[in-house]
C-alpha cells in the first residue's frame, strides 16, 4: 500500500510540474486605457507617412499600417498592454485627422522597457491632412455606436484599405460619392462594410441605382505576427512629435541602469492574442480540476 501511496504521489509531482512556470508566467494584460489611468505607461503616437522618403510598405497616410506608437512601462512590472480596436487617438494638430484604430494589437513590456511599432488605423476627419511624422497624437477614448461597429467590422473583414476608408467617412462625415468620387468597385466594398455593421447609410447618397456594382466578396488575408503584435524598428526619441518631455522623469538608479544598458537593443516583444488567453485560461481550469481530482483519489488511498 505505501508503495502504490508514494507511486501517485510522485504522479501527481511530475504531472504538474511541467504546469508550473506557465502558470507562473502567466502576465497581466491591460488596455492601454486602464495602463494610461494607472500612470503605469507613457502612450505616444504620430503619424508614420514621411514625406521626405519611399515607403513601399505604406500605402496610404490614410490607412494601413499609418500611425507610429511607442509604449514605455514605467513600473518594475512585467505585463501586457492591448491597444483596442475602436481606440480614438486625437491629432495634437488641429489641421490634421483624428484617428481611428482599426485592429488590436499586443505589446508585452518589461520593466521599464519601450516597445516600438506602426498600427493599423484610418483617419476620421474627411476635411482635415492626413497624418505624417510631424504630427503627434495623444490617446482619445473608445469610439461608441455606429464608428465602433463599423471599426470592429473592418478588423473582421481586413478591410484596412480605401474601402474600409471611404466607410468610415461615411459615418464621420456622411460621405458619398459627392465628397468620394466615383470608384464604384470600391464604393461598392464600403456599402458592404456598412451594411454587414447594420448602419442604415447609403453611400451612393439620392441615388436610387448603383452603377456597376462589384458584388464579389471581400478577400481575407491569413492573420500574421505583424498584424497583432508590435514589432521592433529602428527609431529614436528624436524623430518629430516624440520630442516631448515624459513624464515622472525621476528614475530610480535601478530604472537608469536598465536603460542604459538596454538603449541600444531591440525590444523583446511576445505575441499575446485573445486566442492565446483564452487557451490559457482553458488549461489552468483543466489543471484544477486534474489536481482536485488526483488530490481525491490520493486521499482515497489514504485511507
Amino acid at each position: 500500500m505505501d508503495s502504490r501511496k508514494q507511486q501517485l504521489f510522485w504522479l501527481v509531482i511530475c504531472f504538474f510540474l511541467p504546469l508550473s512556470p506557465t502558470l507562473a508566467t502567466k502576465v497581466d494584460t491591460l488596455s492601454v486605457f486602464e495602463a494610461t489611468e494607472k500612470g503605469k505607461i507613457v502612450f505616444m503616437a504620430r503619424g508614420a507617412y514621411n514625406p521626405n522618403i519611399s515607403q513601399p510598405d505604406l500605402p496610404s497616410a490614410h490607412y494601413g499600417k499609418c500611425i507610429d506608437v511607442r509604449i514605455q512601462n514605467n513600473t518594475n512590472e512585467t505585463f501586457a498592454v492591448k491597444l483596442e480596436t475602436g481606440t480614438m487617438l486625437l491629432s495634437k494638430v488641429n489641421k490634421a485627422q483624428n484617428m481611428l484604430i482599426t485592429k488590436t494589437t499586443y505589446c508585452n513590456l518589461n520593466p521599464y522597457e519601450k516597445c516600438y511599432g506602426k498600427v493599423f488605423a484610418l483617419c476620421a476627419e474627411l476635411n482635415k491632412n492626413a497624418p505624417d511624422i510631424y504630427v503627434g497624437y495623444g490617446l482619445g477614448k473608445m469610439a461608441t455606436g455606429t464608428l465602433h461597429k463599423l471599426a470592429k467590422t473592418i478588423e473582421h473583414e481586413d478591410a484596412q484599405d480605401l474601402a474600409g476608408q471611404y466607410a468610415v467617412w461615411a459615418v464621420t462625415d456622411k460621405a458619398t460619392t459627392k465628397e468620394l468620387g466615383e470608384k464604384y468597385e470600391v464604393l461598392e466594398k464600403s456599402q458592404q462594410l456598412l451594411d454587414k455593421s447594420r448602419i442604415n447609410f447609403s453611400i451612393y447618397g439620392n441615388r436610387t441605382t448603383r452603377k456597376a456594382p462589384d458584388l464579389t466578396p471581400m478577400p481575407k488575408k491569413a492573420a500574421t505576427l505583424e498584424d497583432t503584435v508590435l514589432t521592433s524598428y529602428q527609431v529614436t526619441d528624436s524623430l518629430p512629435s516624440f520630442q516631448t518631455t515624459l513624464q515622472h522623469d525621476t528614475n530610480t538608479e535601478e530604472q537608469r541602469l536598465f536603460i542604459r544598458k538596454n538603449k541600444d537593443k531591440g525590444i523583446r516583444i511576445g505575441e499575446i492574442d485573445q486566442e492565446i488567453e483564452q487557451n490559457e485560461w482553458l488549461l489552468v481550469g483543466a489543471a484544477c480540476v486534474l489536481l482536485l481530482l488526483f488530490t481525491a483519489l490520493f486521499f482515497r488511498f489514504l485511507r
